[in-house]
């Protein structure tokens, strides 16, 4: 279905048309001047957006909208479909959810203008390999690259001073590039150490394991006697006593906060 957009107006605020699923066209009016972050985020049938010529506050360049000075990154069509991805020198911001969920992209050099990387920026890229981050970025903030299942490779810049825990959440190929002794190194060595603790937690959660103190003393509280001829006959019988096919299990559980 086309969206077209009054020309009166001027703000589209935080998530107007996310996760509209029959949304595929959509027109942008003269007077639009700001958008809120993840307007269109999750539109997965939107392939085609058209800004009106005589907009002077956005600007729309291969399938990826700006403002006028290409200083902010509004958003990526999903239809952009080249693997390759150069931020231009002049972006100092990206809006949160600006590159989401696109199937295409596979690699991405971050602009020397950025100093941060907004939350759920490149999440749900599915494709995406590799992230060259310069050195004026110092912070990455939470699920950035949330769900990036392909993602391989991460230059890690000396300027990094801060990034949330769960900015790579659901990246288990990801491997770091960073000077040693550097926070990117440092960060990369505690999530390799974590995400090998979370692993073995799983594992034992997923195990069955008997306790065998309980299981002797149930058995103990099933099998005693009640009468003085159950104590004889108990007493006198030589007969082995088999496990039970239905043993008792305790299922392992670990927790991760410390």
């Amino acid at each position: 279905k086309p969206l077209s957009l009054h020309s009166w107006v001027i703000l589209l605020e935080t998530a107007s048309f996310s996760n509209d699923k029959g949304l595929k066209n959509v027109t942008l009016g003269a007077s639009l001047q700001k958008i809120g972050s993840g307007v269109f985020a999750g539109d997965a049938m939107l392939e085609q957006l058209t800004l009106s010529d005589k907009n002077p506050y956005l600007c729309l360049e291969d399938g990826i909208l700006y403002d006028d000075e290409k200083s902010v990154i509004y958003f990526m069509l999903p239809e952009y479909n080249k693997t390759m991805y150069t931020m231009p020198l002049s972006v100092t911001e990206v809006k949160a959810y600006a590159f989401w969920g696109n199937p295409y992209l596979e690699y991405v050099k971050i602009g020397s203008g950025l100093t941060n990387i907004s939350a759920y920026a490149f999440s749900n890229c599915m494709n995406l390999k590799e992230v060259s981050i310069p050195l004026p970025v110092r912070s990455i903030e939470a699920k950035a690259f949330e769900d990036c299942v392909s993602l391989k490779n991460v230059v890690l810049p000396d300027s990094m001073s801060q990034i949330h825990t769960s900015a790579f959440d659901g990246c288990r190929k990801v491997a770091f590039e960073a000077t040693p002794g550097s926070y990117g190194d440092t960060f990369a060595l505690e999530r390799k150490e974590s995400l090998v603790e979370q692993i073995e937690y799983e594992d034992v959660a997923d195990s069955t394991i008997v306790d065998s103190e309980e299981f002797i003393k149930e058995e103990s509280e099933e099998t005693k006697p009640d009468t003085e001829q159950d104590q004889e006959q108990e007493t006198n019988s030589d007969k082995e006593q088999n496990l039970p096919a239905d043993v008792h299990t305790i299922s392992g559980s670990y927790s991760t906060k410390r």
